[in-house]
């Protein structure tokens, strides 16, 4: 099955699903090549080669002329802020399953309306295309959020070993 025929079965609520799985694909490119920049500058560090400019908070840290405690602090912040960003996986991951859920009480409602309007002869051929909606909306929204939630982990507990292993860096330092 083609995704365009996915998201025609799965009715209205896949739009939102839509976008969010969008935002979820962008965040997750964005915090993976963060996460792997400063892994590839922490072994750098412990090489003791030179490190490359850039926005990882590895490099941002090391690079600065500060005594260590400040680069400490400086550390603890910019984690936070990729901690926010990341954050934002965890929402979707609660949110996505609540528009499936949406899905598929709108597939219901329409499987409900067919039949109290036209009275069908064949009622099985009518609910089909209610319940084909919101089964397709409750997978859409199910496939968003194991996604989501699946990449926060993975991004908080490589977050976490950044964190770590700079601090140790730094306080070798001292």
């Amino acid at each position: 099955m083609d995704i365009v025929k996915f998201l025609q079965l799965g009715g209205s609520t896949m739009i939102p699903l839509i976008i969010i799985s969008i935002i979820t694909v962008t965040l997750i490119i964005d915090l993976t090549w963060v996460n792997a920049k400063s892994h590839k500058n922490l072994t750098a560090l412990n090489r003791k080669e030179q490190l490359e400019p850039s926005f990882d908070p590895v490099s941002k840290v090391i690079n600065i002329d500060k005594p260590i405690d400040e680069k400490m602090e400086i550390l603890n912040f910019e984690i936070q802020k990729i901690e926010r960003k990341t954050s934002l996986l965890s929402i979707i991951a609660s949110i996505a399953p609540l528009l499936g859920l949406l899905g598929t009480v709108m597939g219901m409602i329409k499987i409900f309306n067919v039949v109290s309007s036209q009275r069908p002869t064949n009622p099985l051929e009518s609910l089909s295309g209610g319940i084909s909606e919101a089964l397709f909306a409750t997978a859409g929204g199910l496939i968003v959020a194991i996604i989501a939630g699946f990449a926060h982990y993975f991004l908080i507990s490589s977050l976490d070993s950044i964190g770590d292993r700079t601090n140790i860096y730094l306080n070798k330092q001292k």
